[in-house]
């Protein structure tokens, strides 16, 4: 399916956003998640379902000194 991911076409065969997540590889305790410009609470990440379109922002928090 073709979702959009941070304003860009993505396709991707996860059902769920955490498996999305864990396709891109990131750590979900470091990011933040909105879907349609509403945030999603990270005990939703494994039952919140994927469907065609779904516009997704995922902000990831980055450390520096």
């Amino acid at each position: 399916m073709i979702i959009i991911l941070n304003g860009e076409n993505y396709t991707t065969q996860a059902e769920t956003l955490q498996a999305l997540i864990r396709e891109l590889r990131i750590d979900d305790r470091r990011i933040v998640v909105l879907i349609d410009d509403e945030p999603i609470k990270e005990t939703a990440f494994a039952t919140t379902r994927l469907v065609q379109a779904m516009r997704l922002e995922l902000l990831e928090f980055v450390g520096g000194g």
